[in-house]
């Protein structure tokens, strides 16, 4: 059953590389590129055009959507990590060698606070 959890955590810091390294990072640059446009088109060209203010109003609008996607993405690549680092199974993967500890004993003839 050891075989299982390792697996498990490999897939898990598998997914968490691909999310951190590779996804993630493009997802916020495609997210940035609208947002960048649409502050041009709002901003810079919109006080003279009316119809370019409300594109660049509208390409805002698309761009926050997604960032909220990015950082949903984000944060579950973020919960593999998580679970990836966290995840143990000890009932599956009893170890006989390891045996329970004992209890600490008090060193006589000290004086209790």
């Amino acid at each position: 059953m050891s075989n299982l959890t390792n697996l498990f955590k490999q897939v898990l810091n598998g997914l968490d590389f691909f999310g951190h390294n590779i996804l993630v990072p493009i997802l916020f640059a495609i997210a940035l590129i609208p947002f960048i446009y649409g502050l041009v088109n709002y901003l810079v060209l919109g006080p003279g055009d009316e119809e370019k203010k409300e594109q660049g109003r509208g390409q805002l609008f698309k761009a926050n959507v997604y960032l909220v996607i990015a950082t949903l993405v984000w944060t579950v690549f973020w919960s593999f990590s998580w679970l990836g680092t966290n995840f143990s199974l000890p009932s599956l993967n009893p170890n006989p060698k390891i045996e329970e500890r004992e209890k600490i004993q008090p060193i006589p003839n000290t004086p209790l606070r």
